[in-house]
């Protein structure tokens, strides 16, 4: 290379230095100018002080879920595993870190750990406190993913009491938003289903692959809503969908309620007239108590005189039902009624399972 020649590559070096230098700084200044390292770091150490307890609490709801014991439970203990791994080693390196910009990419891996945790939490019902646990840690999360110039995790969309509340109707008579975001429902969740709400209306939910849903209650016209990121939402209001033998459950995720849909609509085929109804025997109407054949936990269960039947399973959210004659009907499952004592005794369709409901 000639002396000329190598003036000149010089030349080109010191122009792209330049150029590049002041590009690197002014994405590393930005946001170095909005928060101290003292600030930073405040936030990682109370992420991963809350990690320990988030874990451990999450472990114990899985433990008292019909989950215990099972493949699933132990992919999603796991995940949280490595949630609070990938934390650890952030704090770490934070800690020993001069320029606090340095240990981005340790960023980048936590929100990357955290993103099947988000997901277990949007689309299951957990109980309150876990989900206020990871609200928070979410938070600061995305706080500390913003610091650095990345994306942080999606949050649970709009919270309501939706579930075919007729209070809360969503986009009626107008057809779908072209603003509104969809995604692709998983398979399972594509189709017509048909439940029952709180105070005994039948809800006709129809979930489409490309994202848009429909709901009618009581014949009523048709709602409008969508799907997007394991939320269906109409409206003001949202649930995350649950998958179950015959059909899905939608949950709350403002106050848990959950309401069973099934593919077979409110007639097994037999000679129960759900259209109508009946008026349930007086031994059958009121509140009665029973244990879970799968975890000893108090069951509630609430019998209107139109038929309407409510049932909390420990402190969970309130699932609904239907008793038409000696057919008790909640979601896709039935079960026939018997009295027995003060109180009766269901035995399920399915697999014959019984269970003993008394007043006191």
């Amino acid at each position: 290379m000639t002396r000329l020649e190598r003036i000149f590559s010089l030349f080109v070096v010191a122009i792209c230095a330049a150029v590049v230098l002041p590009t690197v700084a002014n994405a590393q200044l930005r946001n170095q100018n909005r928060y101290s390292k003292r600030n930073v770091s405040d936030i990682i150490k109370r992420l991963e002080n809350s990690s320990d307890t988030f874990k451990r609490d999450f472990k114990r709801a899985l433990d008292r879920s019909i989950l215990n014991n099972t493949p699933r439970e132990d992919e999603y203990n796991g995940y949280v595993r490595n949630f609070e791994n990938s934390l650890d080693r952030l704090r770490s390196n934070f800690d020993r870190s001069r320029n606090w910009w340095e240990v981005r990419n340790d960023v980048e891996d936590v929100v990357r750990a955290g993103q099947p945790v988000n997901d277990i939490i949007n689309r299951l019902p957990f109980q309150r406190d876990i989900e206020r646990q990871w609200r928070q840690m979410r938070n600061d999360l995305n706080t500390v993913a913003d610091t650095y110039d990345l994306p942080g995790l999606d949050g649970g969309g709009w919270s309501g009491g939706w579930n075919g509340n007729p209070n809360y109707p969503g986009n009626q008579g107008g057809g779908w938003d072209d603003n509104w975001q969809m995604s692709r429902p998983p398979n399972w969740a594509v189709g017509t289903y048909y439940g029952v709400g709180p105070r005994g209306e039948r809800i006709t939910l129809a979930i489409q692959s490309n994202g848009r849903a429909t709901s009618s209650v009581n014949g009523q016209p048709v709602s409008y809503g969508r799907y997007y990121r394991g939320l269906l939402t109409f409206g003001r209001d949202s649930a995350t969908l649950v998958r179950t033998r015959n059909g899905l459950d939608t949950v709350s995720t403002m106050n848990r309620e959950t309401i069973s849909y099934s593919k077979q609509g409110w007639s097994d085929g037999g000679n129960d007239d759900w259209n109508n109804g009946s008026r349930p025997p007086n031994w059958a109407v009121g509140t009665f108590y029973a244990n879970s054949p799968q975890d000893g936990s108090r069951m509630t269960m609430t019998i209107t005189q139109e038929g309407n039947v409510t049932v909390v399973m420990g402190n969970g959210a309130p699932s609904y039902g239907k008793l038409n004659g000696n057919t008790l009907r909640m979601g896709p499952y039935s079960s026939r009624v018997y009295r027995q004592g003060n109180g009766f005794r269901t035995v399920s369709d399915t697999d014959g399972q019984t269970i003993v409901y008394t007043r006191y």
